[in-house]
């Protein structure tokens, strides 16, 4: 009993199969050169699975400064961070939202100053972060907690409420500005 089977893919030529016995036709093939190195053109693109990880966040040095302006306490529930039940952590929130996969350049080191990070308990998906973030923290926008992405408005003129410090400013040398007689506006 004899079958007919392809060889490779779109080929012609056929090899022949018995149940006991096999002839197989014999193919000269060009034996194969090695291939050239091959040169990487540099991409901007996110890093995939297999490439290390671009940190897009802020260096340590800010993310000390704005450790230390917070008083180790949580933007929102003024709660110390250090001293949090189970596994809730704390980490800094972009009042103004970087972007998938965070900025290049001159754009990446403003969007990481001092004035647009707040010290919040929680990650992006849990505690005060996760609720600020996915918008589920009640007056967010209105308390300076987030400022819209496409604004262009100084993060540094955006009154905020602070747990420790009450309405105040932050600029972006890491100081705090307290503002007693703020009253935000009210919008219906």
């Amino acid at each position: 009993m004899l079958r007919r089977t392809p060889l490779s893919r779109g080929a012609s030529q056929l090899r022949r199969t018995a149940m006991l016995e096999t002839t197989t036709r014999l193919v000269r093939r060009k034996r194969l050169q090695p291939a050239a190195p091959m040169q990487r053109k540099a991409t901007t693109a996110a890093p995939s699975a297999g490439r290390a990880r671009r940190d897009t966040g802020p260096d340590a040095m800010t993310r000390w400064d704005v450790f230390e302006r917070d008083q180790g306490r949580c933007v929102c529930c003024g709660r110390h961070v250090t001293e949090l039940p189970g596994h809730l952590g704390y980490s800094w929130h972009h009042r103004k939202n970087r972007g998938m996969g965070g900025r290049p350049g001159e754009a990446g080191k403003a969007i990481n100053s001092r004035a647009f990070l707040v010290l919040i308990c929680g990650s992006g998906t849990t505690g005060d972060h996760g609720l600020v973030t996915e918008g589920k923290y009640p007056n967010a926008r209105a308390l300076g907690l987030t400022i819209p992405t496409n604004s262009t408005v100084d993060p540094a003129t955006v009154p905020i409420f602070h747990a420790v410090y009450g309405w105040c400013l932050l600029d972006h040398q890491g100081n705090v500005t307290p503002l007693p007689d703020y009253k935000p506006e009210v919008v219906a």
